[in-house]
């Protein structure tokens, strides 16, 4: 369970909680998170900065926040643009139809090889001037599948492959090798 404290000045708050599986638990950032968050004063943001990845199958994620949405309670965030991976929206909360009051959204994809992303962006039409909009991506780090041991480094989804030689064993939910490269188990 959370619990999040709003403070008393505050007119109205919104905000949305999403889980990922499958993500790296010791590293679980592909690359350095931003500092802080891209803003515009119109209602379309188009200069996310790009990230460049550094393992194969990260999970791309873009987040908005719109301010002074007056007009709907839904469906604030009518599109996300990114050149590799496309976004798909995963969540888009909006407000209580008070003056002031805050959209939230978010969207990802999956980029299957590393490199930039590319500058992304979103628009969100139904805020009213002084529009006030904040952006900002990050990357997941994918939970590697193999551990090739000193030899090699891990080996990812959708990664690099090697050969191994020896012989494998385990069960139907992990396993081992053995031959000359000591160690080595996949899952």
């Amino acid at each position: 369970n959370y619990t999040f404290a709003v403070t008393n000045s505050s007119s109205a708050a919104t905000g949305a909680i999403i889980a990922f599986s499958g993500v790296n638990t010791t590293t679980p950032f592909d690359v350095t998170a931003p500092t802080s968050w891209t803003t515009a004063t119109n209602q379309s943001i188009s200069n996310l900065p790009a990230i460049t990845t550094v393992t194969p199958g990260a999970a791309i994620l873009a987040f908005g926040a719109s301010g002074r949405i007056t007009s709907t309670t839904n469906a604030n965030f009518t599109s996300w643009t990114l050149t590799n991976p496309a976004l798909t929206e995963i969540f888009d909360v909006g407000h209580n139809n008070a003056s002031n009051t805050v959209g939230v959204g978010g969207a990802w994809g999956i980029r299957s090889t590393t490199g930039s992303t590319g500058n992304g962006g979103f628009t969100c039409t139904p805020n009213t001037n002084p529009r006030l909009m904040r952006g900002i991506m990050l990357a997941l780090r994918p939970r590697c599948f193999a551990n090739a041991g000193n030899a090699l480094g891990d080996i990812c989804q959708g990664g690099i492959s090697a050969a191994l030689g020896g012989s494998v064993g385990g069960g139907a939910t992990a396993g081992t090798w053995s031959a000359s490269v000591p160690g080595g188990s996949f899952a």
